[in-house]
């Protein structure tokens, strides 16, 4: 708590008056990513691009979000309640895009949305570490994820119609 009071240029006193413990410090981490990357998200027009470009936009956002915050990620991850209206407003906004892209026949039509929701979602967790501990660039992350979902949801060039 001593270094982050020093990091944010306050007494620890001061620290200790909002977060009177390191777990309340945490979620109060959690709920403000959380909610900057809910607004990121709802801004980034996901309905109004194609079901590619949303699924790149969404993977950049969580890259953002990770490559801010990847030190803490285990203890955030830990941390988090995923039951919350933030989080159900971010799976919304992806549930929205996904199914649209099943929809329209951009991606597969034998994944369910909630198997691609999964699929993606495990891939877009793997982004802190990415960006954290391999030291890989956020946006070559974020095309990382992006491609590795859309090669295996996208359509079979042989598909039948």
């Amino acid at each position: 708590m001593g270094a982050v009071a020093e990091a944010a240029g306050v007494a620890r006193a001061t620290l200790y008056r909002y977060f009177p413990s390191r777990e309340l410090l945490l979620k109060g981490v959690s709920a403000t990513v959380l909610e900057a990357t809910a607004t990121r998200l709802a801004t980034a027009d996901l309905e109004s691009v194609p079901v590619t470009e949303g699924i790149a936009r969404v993977a950049r956002v969580i890259a953002a979000a990770g490559s801010k915050y990847w030190a803490l990620r285990s203890t955030l991850m830990a941390e988090a309640d995923y039951s919350g209206a933030v989080e159900q407003e971010i799976q919304n906004l992806i549930e929205a895009l996904l199914r649209r892209g099943a929809d329209d026949g951009t991606l597969r039509a034998d994944l369910t949305v909630e198997e691609m929701m999964l699929v993606f979602g495990r891939l877009l967790q793997s982004l802190p570490e990415l960006v954290g501990d391999h030291g890989t660039s956020g946006e070559h992350a974020a095309a990382l994820v992006t491609s590795l979902f859309l090669h295996g949801a996208a359509r079979p060039e042989n598909a039948a119609e």
